[in-house]
């Protein structure tokens, strides 16, 4: 899979940062009840030619009390 240099740059930076990279095609997954629990960050979206979300790259990490 081919990602842009920024794409690859933050990708690197959040995984340093302990976070956990996911790529799909869910653009909301921020407000999903699955993910209530974590830090969701959305690095990068590419859509398609009908202007609907091909493939999303997120950065999750599960919340903590400290935070």
């Amino acid at each position: 899979m081919k990602f842009a240099s920024k794409t690859l740059r933050l990708m690197a930076e959040y995984r340093a940062r302990g976070y956990e990279i996911i790529v799909g095609n869910d653009w909301k997954k921020a407000s999903r009840p699955k993910w209530a629990g974590h830090h969701v960050v959305k690095l990068a979206q590419t859509n398609g030619s009908a202007g609907w979300p091909e493939r999303t790259v997120h950065a999750v990490r599960p919340r903590t009390t400290d935070q």
